[in-house]
């Protein structure tokens, strides 16, 4: 058991090492450009300063406006990693629709980060900074104005993510649009719960960001009934293209009854050939065994094996009554041709019971 997760760990242990490293290359580009980035990103404090209390504040201000930028520049990364970790255990089907989803996985983020960043966290900040003003004198750190801003603007990122990953799951047959709509309310809840937390207690701010959160579920219905839809017309296309199993079965019934009726009419009986064989070491046959009914008897044994040799093929292809009825024929058809069966019946392989 130990043995087997061995090489997975050791996949898991690369993956991440190969995240690691991005994200210090990211970190570092961003570290040389962090005067810009600084500017930019403090636009929305507008004419407040950030203020440091100390030394140390600055080289960790630097290293979080650095690991900002990293985090953002490296998530696609880790998808695309998480990605060729989980994709050899996937069918060919889950792995094609996966690797179909790396580039809309990325946009999706990219747009979740701008919405967060140019709606949701000005309207946050600048109600809490006119309530400060009004009763308190406004002053904040340059750190808290980072951090505030990186929990604000991250999660909703991940928020994006939803209709990539329903239209995954509803191609890889785990969820449905009726199971989407059956949870709508619940959904549409959770959406309000979330806007009004993380939102300024205003009318305006919580539709600014309940309203777009309920537009990407229902987006994300959109889409998963456009998936399942597609996935059924692929179904039904395959159902329509390949024959039931039973259909087969009794069609290779009717092909080998055909083959046999074929077999034992007259007309080929008085037209058919002995079939050759092989040269082999002569055998020493009993007197009177020669002809049976007209027919040779190596003739006869050769169509009696060849019979046997349909009726177990057929076992695995059709079902227990046609091998019965195909046996039956090939009975039926030995009993009428062999005048001398108790000499036949006494050869090795053929359990016959003829009277004389």
């Amino acid at each position: 058991m130990q043995r087997r997760f061995v090489p997975h760990l050791e996949e898991l242990r690369k993956r991440i090492i190969f995240v690691l490293a991005f994200f210090l290359i990211s970190l570092i580009g961003s570290l040389t450009f962090v005067n810009p980035l600084y500017h930019v990103l403090t636009k929305t404090a507008g004419n407040v300063p950030l203020a440091v209390l100390g030394p140390g504040d600055i080289v960790s201000i630097y290293f979080m406006i650095g690991g900002i930028c990293a985090l953002v520049f490296t998530t696609p990364f880790l998808f695309w990693q998480l990605w060729l970790f989980v994709s050899p255990g996937l069918q060919a089907k889950e792995k094609r629709y996966a690797a179909q989803l790396i580039a809309p996985i990325t946009f999706m983020f990219l747009l979740g980060i701008s919405f967060g960043y140019f709606l949701v966290f000005p309207e946050v900040y600048h109600f809490l900074q006119r309530l400060g003003h009004q009763t308190f004198r406004f002053f904040i750190t340059a750190t808290e104005y980072f951090s505030f801003m990186t929990n604000i603007v991250l999660p909703f990122g991940f928020f994006f993510e939803l209709p990539v990953v329903v239209v995954f799951l509803t191609r890889i047959g785990i969820l449905t649009p009726g199971v989407m709509r059956k949870f709508r309310r619940f959904a549409y809840f959770g959406c309000v719960v979330l806007g009004t937390l993380i939102s300024p207690p205003e009318l305006i701010s919580h539709l600014s960001v309940t309203v777009p959160l309920i537009l990407l579920y229902e987006f994300s219905i959109f889409l998963s009934a456009a998936a399942y839809r597609k996935r059924q017309q692929a179904e039904a296309w395959w159902r329509e293209d390949k024959p039931a199993p039973r259909d087969e079965q009794r069609v290779a019934t009717k092909n080998a009854q055909t083959d046999f009726s074929s077999l034992s009419s007259p007309e080929n009986h008085s037209a058919s050939a002995p079939v050759k064989h092989a040269p082999s070491a002569p055998v020493m046959e009993e007197p009177g065994v020669q002809e049976a009914g007209g027919i040779g008897l190596s003739s006869v044994e050769d169509r009696v094996l060849h019979l046997d040799e349909e009726a177990n093929d057929s076992l695995g292809e059709a079902d227990t009554f046609a091998h019965a009825q195909i046996e039956q024929e090939g009975t039926a058809f030995l009993t009428e041709h062999l005048e001398q069966g108790p000499a036949f019946a006494r050869r090795p392989g053929i359990d016959l019971d003829v009277r004389e």
